[in-house]
């Protein structure tokens, strides 16, 4: 029995290195893998977002552009009582100018559309003319404004539709503009 002391008190010392030695340094490795992995994963999501960050950005100036393009193509106006009054003369102007003569103006509605102060105006027309002066003035109306929208449109015209023919126009149509700001 006393030949195996030597032999039971180094295994003895071999299982306590393994247990205080061993044991902890793999729990620590696994530790230090574990960090590492949840390091990597950040790595590769900021590394992600770096890249997202430049087509996000050339996205944003692209969205900017074309924002500033569609505002441009707005008629602005100091309040919302300058603009309809302006509107008006403007739809006045526009129709005594190729002969076509306004019956009815009425403002339907006017609306904050509450983005980059852009209200929405609703307005029905009722005008008559010849039939050239109406399409000249319909491609004239959607040359000078852009942001106008024709929403309902009805013609009536008395006897065959020819070139001399009177053609009375009823029409509902959403302009938008803005209203400066202070």
């Amino acid at each position: 029995m006393l030949n195996n002391k030597p032999l039971l008190l180094g295994i003895i010392l071999l299982l306590a290195g393994l247990r205080f030695i061993i044991v902890p340094w793999m729990d620590y490795q696994d530790e230090q893998k574990q960090q590492l992995e949840t390091l990597t994963k950040r790595l590769v999501r900021s590394e992600a977002l770096v890249e997202f960050r430049t087509e996000l950005t050339e996205q944003k100036l692209l969205q900017d552009t074309s924002v500033t393009q569609l505002l441009a193509g707005m008629q602005q106006s100091p309040s919302v009582q300058q603009y309809q009054l302006e509107f008006q003369q403007q739809m006045q102007q526009l129709l005594e100018s190729n002969n076509v003569s306004l019956l009815l103006f009425d403002w339907l509605s006017d609306t904050d559309l509450k983005a980059f102060n852009v209200h929405r105006a609703r307005v029905s027309l009722r005008y008559e003319g010849a039939i050239a002066d109406i399409v000249k003035t319909h491609l004239l109306l959607e040359q000078k404004y852009p942001s106008l929208l024709i929403r309902d449109l009805n013609t009536s015209w008395r006897g065959g539709l020819s070139k001399e023919s009177r053609v009375a126009v009823t029409m509902m149509l959403e302009s938008d503009y803005r209203v400066e700001t202070p």
